[in-house]
């Protein structure tokens, strides 16, 4: 089942997480990597032919910082989860560190989201909190 675009006009930046792009700025998933086909003037060898092909032009760059990229860094906060709830799947944990991520409202590679495994802890510990007020 393919994932569910949510609208993003950012669309600069972002990265492929399990198979869906993923934007940079509000961590909301557009579904295919932002891309547009161009023109290009070609010249078949040894046949003296030309024309024109397809040529694909990524509208979008990996998002990075320093050098850990942004899918790195999702996973780094997901195998967190999945570190302290044994029951969650690769997917869940992906799921839950992205909903947490789009919560704060900052874009990657801002000051605040520095550490992964701290963000994680920091958003469990709520977990903890409503687990308790449930009991």
């Amino acid at each position: 089942m393919p994932a569910p675009k949510q609208p993003c006009d950012h669309q600069k930046q972002g990265d492929m997480i399990l198979g869906v792009w993923v934007c940079g700025h509000c961590w909301a998933k557009v579904g295919e990597r932002p891309r547009r086909y161009v023109m290009v003037p070609c010249h078949e060898a040894g046949e003296g032919r030309s024309g024109y092909r397809q040529e694909l032009v990524w509208t979008a760059a990996a998002a990075k910082d320093g050098d850990l990229r942004m899918n790195r860094f999702v996973r780094r906060m997901a195998d967190r989860y999945i570190a302290r709830c044994r029951d969650l799947t690769l997917h869940d944990a992906h799921d839950c560190a992205l909903d947490y991520l789009r919560s704060l409202q900052l874009p990657f590679g801002h000051e605040d989201l520095s550490d992964p495994e701290e963000l994680a802890d920091e958003d469990m510990e709520y977990w903890d909190a409503d687990e308790a007020a449930s009991n």
